[in-house]
């Protein structure tokens, strides 16, 4: 009986797992292919922002960088608090992939082959930590809610809203630690 409903809880979060996942690289392909479709226009003013960010002149601030990326953090646990958030995490999640796929697909446009050393050194290491990191508070904003969304009663619902909701909490600012690593490892590349 146990092993059976531990296996099946399992099987549901590998099943949420894939998902998530396939959303995000759904994502990635939707900014890959809207970067070819306009790319051949926007190549010559990539060309220059990309040249201006690479200049040792512009580095952004620690603070900057962060909020670059933990504004997605943010959203998406921000999401997780109602049932209808899950449209403002999906978003925020969804937009991030796209991002990332437009990004990428950008470089590699300008640079061509040159593009891919340039993707690999200075845009893989800090994602290879930040993907997971949003991957991970995708997830566990979904269960979050569909967790308080099964506690249905008001007196059930008062007992465990206020240990769930500190247990959330708490997820966020750890998951602030991924987002912190990442952010020190661009500032390192684009300080080198």
């Amino acid at each position: 009986m146990v092993q059976k409903k531990l296996r099946k809880s399992y099987t549901q979060m590998l099943k949420l797992l894939y998902s998530v996942c396939g959303i995000f690289l759904c994502g990635i392909a939707i900014g890959a292919v809207f970067a070819n479709y306009v790319g051949i226009g926007w190549l010559s003013d990539m060309g220059v922002i990309l040249e201006e960010g690479t200049e040792t002149g512009t580095l952004q601030s620690y603070g900057e960088i962060f909020w670059k990326y933990g504004k997605y953090q943010l959203l998406i646990w921000l999401g997780g608090w109602r049932p209808i958030g899950m449209v403002v995490s999906g978003s925020a999640f969804l937009f991030r992939g796209i991002s990332l796929g437009f990004c990428s697909a950008m470089i590699l446009l300008t640079y061509g082959v040159g593009g891919i050393w340039l993707v690999i050194v200075s845009y893989l290491p800090q994602n290879l930590i930040l993907i997971p990191a949003y991957i991970a508070m995708m997830c566990v904003a979904i269960f979050y809610t569909t967790k308080l969304s099964r506690n249905t009663t008001i007196h059930k619902r008062k007992q465990t809203i206020n240990g769930t909701h500190m247990e959330y909490i708490l997820l966020l600012l750890l998951s602030f630690i991924p987002i912190a690593i990442g952010v020190g490892i661009e500032r390192l590349l684009c300080c080198n």
